[in-house]
C-alpha cells in the first residue's frame, strides 16, 4: 500500500477495529456448532483459531466484494482481514502440528511448504494418512497484495523478474 495520507487514516482505524472486533467476537462464538450436523467437543484446542479464521476469510471475501463498489474501506478491509486470517491459520496448524491423543490412538503433523502444507496422521494400528492442502494462509495474502498494489508495478516487477530468469537459463 502506498504511504498512508491523513484523510484515510480514519478508514484505516476503522477497519482495524472491523477485523478486531470480528476476532473477538469469534473467539467466543462456537461456530463449528452452527455448521456441523454434530456437537463439536470442546477438547480440540485449535477451534478458537480455527473460528477467528473462519470469520477472518468471511470478512475479507465480503471485503472483496464492496471492493467493486467503494474503495477506501474495503482495501482497509482487505488488507487487515488477510493479515488476520494468515495469523489465525497459522496458529491453528501451529496447534494441530505436534496434536496427540492416547485415547484416540493418534498423532498428526502440518508441515508447510510453498502454497501447501501437509497433514500427516499416524494411527496406532499402524495406518498413516497424509493430506495436501492449498495453503490459503499464503494464497489470501498474495491475491490481496496483487488487488492493492497498482497493476503497472505489479506488470514492471513481473516483467523483470522474467527478464532475470531468461538470462539465468
Amino acid at each position: 500500500m502506498a504511504s498512508l495520507k491523513e484523510k484515510d487514516l480514519s478508514y484505516a482505524v476503522m477497519a482495524m477495529i472491523i477485523s478486531t472486533s470480528l476476532a473477538v467476537i469469534a473467539v467466543g462464538l462456537p461456530i463449528e456448532n452452527f455448521l456441523s450436523e454434530y456437537v463439536v467437543s470442546k477438547d480440540f484446542p485449535w477451534y478458537v483459531a480455527w473460528r477467528v479464521a473462519v470469520a477472518e476469510f468471511l470478512l475479507w471475501i465480503c471485503s472483496l466484494l464492496l471492493n467493486t463498489f467503494e474503495e477506501k474501506l474495503s482495501r482497509y478491509l482487505l488488507f487487515f482481514s488477510s493479515i488476520l486470517f494468515a495469523m489465525a491459520h497459522y496458529y491453528e496448524l501451529y496447534i494441530i502440528s505436534p496434536y496427540s491423543s492416547k485415547s484416540l490412538g493418534i498423532a498428526c503433523k502440518a508441515s508447510i511448504y510453498p502454497l501447501f502444507y501437509v497433514y500427516t496422521c499416524n494411527f496406532v494400528n499402524g495406518f498413516s494418512g497424509m493430506t495436501l492442502y492449498l495453503d490459503m494462509g499464503q494464497i489470501i495474502p498474495l491475491i490481496t497484495f496483487f488487488i492493492l498494489t497498482p497493476r503497472e508495478v505489479v506488470l514492471r516487477n513481473i516483467k523483470s523478474i522474467l527478464r532475470t530468469f531468461r538470462r539465468a537459463l
